[in-house]
């Protein structure tokens, strides 16, 4: 493995500020460092910090080099001396600029289908939902969205109303909250619903700062803020009345091979060839006293959970009851296998032979971190004594651990216990005899009174089954055992559903309440022709406390009971009579949500309980009886903390009313109108309200979680300036704006800026490391002019077309309305006649005006665009960003007069500029690079000789004309009436062959791509 020590030195003058990381990858060590990219003036050094030992890459195949080196490297940062940031500061050269990013990213889910989109752009189907794995959206402008859900929703019944809540995050950062509705209808209109909104590192048990809608009452309160899990398992289960039903609550037995018998019971309700459902009856107890101990669960081994090691015998255990050969047995290992060893191997009695190999553990029997489980058929052996366990391969010193062990019949492992022999104690014996079964006989045995010579006997009825070891397996070993079982609480009926619903478990410990809704959908009440009478239903919970493994808890049985009555029960009730009524409200669904109490539960527990109803069966001669209740749904509950706030983010709370009648809440569908608060550079980064898209750059790049930037890392001056300048370009503020939504885990702090940056028209780059921004508008100079001295050689290519690029003779732009959110498509030619138009989702356009510009702009490139040129350029390359106008001159024409200039003098009066290169023509324009970042153009004679000429005026900018200059004078030379036959626009910029060489793509410019930049000024076009 490699391995690599890095020193970075921040100030080659300061040492003792030497930090100091080590790792495999030196990239990756150096991109720790500094992620943003290196400090100018930086220098990497191999072995020792020497001027000989200097390594810093010059091209890809230096890096590649570097790549395979181990040992010391230094990374050591130099300050520039004065002469340098001179020439920083005159030549541009040196401070390369680079285009923040490009081309623009498709920002909605651009990370594909595994990251869930903010319904702030779906197209279509928007509502608030869960986005599991989704980044927080991050707005800026002013925007319609829609909420995510953070929490799971849940309903409640109060006053027999269902009322659900609904738990969401708005966004990033702070927002000024103006208008909630809900799908097309204002919150306040909707009867009983309520929105609130909490600024950021508030949490949902504070008081909201917005609140749209009703206040909550006591009672909706008692649920609020609310953290709960859902149990599918409760899904509307019908509580059947206990008229049908037989509860034996003693006197009932279970005898081999198919009798169940039953004392003093009333069983006239059964007949032969019925289907005989029985519940209650799992883990019936024995009464069989003869028989001590059952080999089901009964672990075989003594001494079974003492710590063993071992080199090779890892564990010797004496057996207390030896199983027979062929018959199935399971071993469980708890313990910890040495790396070096691949299995346990376990013998009967003697580890010298094969023969008493039993079976063996490895790590495809691992059934979980640290347990081994498999079964196997006992071999017989002479001695029958000990089970031995070795770790294999033997031959290594180093230790296993067994930690427990059990041995048991059958071929299902159960969890760890002792063997009996230890504990005094036998196991118990219990059996499962639950299901659905047919009678095939029934035989009653009178009762007889008592005598002198024999007691009292009472009725027994005796059901006979069908073949019940088909439904039950403990039928068999009731025979098997010759054993009889007995219990309390077993019910018997012939209805198709059984009395008691449940088992249902919970599994967080988190929760410290169970929340049960039980309704009655079609109402409580008794008909009489116009007029109804109440009902009411009692039910009862059994509930318990269960370990990890659902066994239930001794002692922490608990009952409780509830009642559900019809709408207004209380107010039609009487002691001795309900009233009969014609208020319809009572035919209303009944519903209300009931806390399942427990003593015994609490946090860090966990519950089962089951429900059953209590109220018969109500019989009228009158009219139709309503009364079926079901239990609709459970979920575990625990309130809220601060801990469950997400931080910096701007939280929604919702409470809504279900409409009645309706099957169940609709779909939510909370949309708000909401402005972004952004820190404001100008003063301190106080908040303001703000659509410009300077102040969404700044607020992007420093943000803490994300950019991480530093504001001396923008230079929001420019930035600012070149906002203002395109305001006045067009005439209007819309331009400047960017409304949209950032929802992506996987977009960069740099796609985000440039994302805004060209909804205005704008390309962000950098600039001695700061961030800058470059407004595309008519150019009248060029920035750099490129010639034969300053493109690569062999690398220039050039392609001229006829018609419309890609033949596109229209546009279609989409944005987004800003009054109702939808979706709005505008064309060029405006009556949609075009055949082929190119088309484009504008993001975070939503003006009419922006849209416009962006219509009128790309159709003007897409018909004015007819020559194109890509080149591999040198050092001056680094300062072009897309959209720069640049000049480039031909590189297949012979004729073309371009060099550099080497000199500049006034001589007898005259401007002279010597020449690389010869030059012919009479008069022309001399096309010449300066150190301010723009190509003069100057009007020109010939001079004395072929390798000068004079100059009409001086340039309007110094000309660096040192041969060691990064930047040279580069010029070219045309005719007065081609001065725009080589001008171009940059459309794109990519890494060369090595670090200061870019690959330039470049289309013709034309002031014609802009000449409807003035429509709004015009009044040519409006809001």
């Amino acid at each position: 493995m490699r391995f690599i020590r890095l020193n970075i030195i921040n100030n080659a003058f300061e040492h003792g500020s030497i930090v100091t990381v080590s790792g495999d990858n030196l990239y990756k060590l150096v991109q720790s460092v500094y992620p943003k990219g290196l400090p100018l003036n930086t220098s990497l050094y191999y072995g020792a910090w020497d001027s000989e030992c200097d390594v810093t890459p010059k091209a890809a195949q230096d890096i590649e080099r570097i790549n395979t080196l181990d040992g010391e490297f230094w990374l050591v940062t130099y300050p520039a001396d004065p002469v340098t940031l001179t020439v920083i500061a005159v030549s541009v050269a040196v401070s390369v600029a680079v285009a923040y990013l490009m081309p623009k990213p498709e920002i909605p889910n651009a990370g594909g289908s595994s990251q869930p989109p903010s319904p702030n752009n779906a197209l279509a189907s928007r509502g608030n939902r869960q986005r599991l794995g989704g980044r927080v959206p991050d707005i800026f402008g002013e925007v319609w969205a829609y909420p995510d859900l953070i929490a799971p929703t849940y309903s409640v019944y109060i006053n027999h109303q269902e009322v659900e809540y609904a738990y969401m995050a708005l966004g990033v950062g702070e927002y000024e909250v103006k208008k909630a509705y809900d799908d097309t209808t204002p919150i306040g209109f909707i009867n009983g619903a309520a929105a609130s909104v909490f600024n950021p590192n508030k949490s949902f048990l504070d008081a909201p700062d917005v609140r749209f809608g009703s206040h909550l009452s006591s009672d909706e309160t008692t649920y609020n803020a609310l953290f709960v899990k859902r149990y599918g398992a409760v899904n509307g289960q019908v509580l059947p009345p206990p008229n049908n039903y037989v509860i034996l609550n003693d006197g009932v037995s279970f005898r081999p091979p198919n009798i169940i018998s039953i004392a003093n019971r009333d069983l006239s309700q059964f007949k032969v060839g019925d289907v005989l459902m029985v519940e209650g009856a799992s883990a019936l107890p024995s009464i069989n006293i003869r028989q001590a101990y059952s080999d089901v669960g009964r672990n075989l081994l003594y001494l079974s959970d003492r710590t063993k090691t071992g080199v090779y015998l890892t564990g010797q255990y004496e057996l207390t009851k030896a199983p027979t050969a062929g018959q199935k047995v399971t071993i469980t290992l708890w313990g910890e296998l040495d790396q070096h060893h691949t299995k346990w191997a376990v013998f009967n009695s003697s580890g010298s032979s094969s023969v008493h190999l039993l079976g063996e553990l490895d790590n495809a029997k691992k059934i979980a971190d640290g347990i081994y489980q498999t079964t196997f058929t006992w071999k017989d052996n002479s001695i029958n004594t000990h089970l031995l366990v070795y770790q294999m391969p033997n031959g290594n010193g180093n230790l296993s651990r067994i930690d427990r062990i059990k041995l048991e019949i059958g071929d299902v492992g159960t969890g760890y216990s002792q063997a009996p022999e230890e504990t005094g104690l036998p196991p118990m014996l219990t059996y499962n005899l639950g299901g659905s079964y047919t009678i095939d006989a029934m035989t009653v045995e009178p009762a007889q009174a008592e005598t002198p010579t024999q007691p009292a006997k009472p009725q027994i009825t005796n059901i006979a089954l069908r073949t019940p070891h088909y439904v039950a397996q403990d039928w068999q070993a009731l025979i098997d055992n010759m054993d009889i079982a007995v219990g309390a609480g077993v019910v018997l009926s012939n209805e198709e559903k059984p009395i008691w619903q449940g088992w249902f478990y919970t599994d967080l410990t988190e929760h410290d309440q169970i929340l049960v809704n039980v309704k009655a959908p079609n109402g409580l009440y008794v008909s009489h022709g116009n007029e109804w009478e109440v009902l009411a239903v009692d039910m009862l919970v059994e509930s318990e406390i269960v370990d990890d493994n659902g066994q239930p808890i001794t002692g922490t049985q608990h009952y409780s009971h509830l009642t559900l009555g019809s709408v207004k029960h209380d107010h039609y009730s009487t002691p001795i009579r309900n009233q009969r009524t014609n208020d319809d409200d009572v035919r209303r669904t009944a519903a209300g949500t009931f806390a399942i109490i427990n003593p015994h539960f609490g946090r860090g527990k966990r519950m089962r309980w089951r429900i059953r109803r209590l109220s018969g069966k109500v019989h009228s001669d009158k009219g139709q009886v309503v009364e079926e209740v079901r239990i609709a749904d459970c979920f575990g509950a625990r309130h809220m903390t601060t801990a469950d706030t997400p931080p910096n983010v701007t939280l929604v709370s919702t409470k809504t009313l279900a409409t009645e009648g309706a099957l169940s809440l609709k779909e939510r569908k909370l949309r708000l109108l909401v402005q972004r608060k952004l820190r404001d550079y100008r003063n301190a980064d106080s908040l303001i309200l703000s659509n410009r898209i300077d102040d969404i750059i700044y607020n992007i790049a420093t943000d803490p979680l994300n950019g991480a930037m530093q504001p001396n890392e923008l230079n929001m001056a420019q930035i600012s300036n070149e906002i203002n300048a395109q305001i006045a370009y067009f005439g209007t503020d819309k331009c400047s704006e960017f409304s949209g939504t950032f929802d992506n885990t996987d977009v960069t702090t740099e796609e985000m800026i440039q994302t805004v940056a060209q909804a205005g028209f704008c390309q962000a780059y950098r600039l001695n490391n700061q961030i800058h921004l470059h407004f595309e508008r008519r150019q009248d100079y060029a920035v750099v002019q490129f010639n034969s001295h300053n493109i690569l050689p062999d690398s220039y290519s050039y392609s001229e077309s006829f018609g419309a690029r890609n033949d596109h003779d229209g546009v279609q732009v989409t944005y987004t309305d800003p009054i109702d959110d939808a979706k709005v498509t505008m064309d060029y030619p405006a009556n949609k006649s075009a055949q082929k138009p190119q088309k484009l989702d504008l993001l975070g356009v939503r003006n009419k005006v922006q849209a416009h510009m962006h219509l009128m702009r790309t159709h003007h490139k897409n018909q004015f665009a007819y020559k194109s040129c890509e080149f591999t350029g040198a050092d001056e390359s680094g300062i072009v960003i897309p959209t720069n106008r640049i000049d480039v001159a031909s590189q297949l024409q012979a004729d073309v007069m371009q060099g550099v200039v080497e000199s500049l003098e006034t001589v007898k009066g005259q401007i002279i500029a010597r020449l690389s290169e010869p030059c012919s023509i009479s008069s022309g324009t001399l096309f010449v690079q300066t150190t301010a970042g723009i190509v003069d153009n100057i009007a020109i004679s010939q001079g004395d000789d072929k390798y000068s000429v004079v100059l009409s005026r001086m340039p309007s900018q110094p000309l660096s004309l040192s041969p060691s200059a990064v930047v040279r004078a580069t010029y070219k030379i045309v005719a007065h009436t081609e001065t725009d036959r080589d001008a171009y626009i940059v459309s794109g910029k990519s890494a060369g062959e090595n670090p200061l060489s870019h690959k330039l793509t470049c289309v013709n410019y034309t002031d014609k791509y802009y000449q409807n930049d003035s429509d709004f000024k015009k009044g040519l076009i409006s809001l």
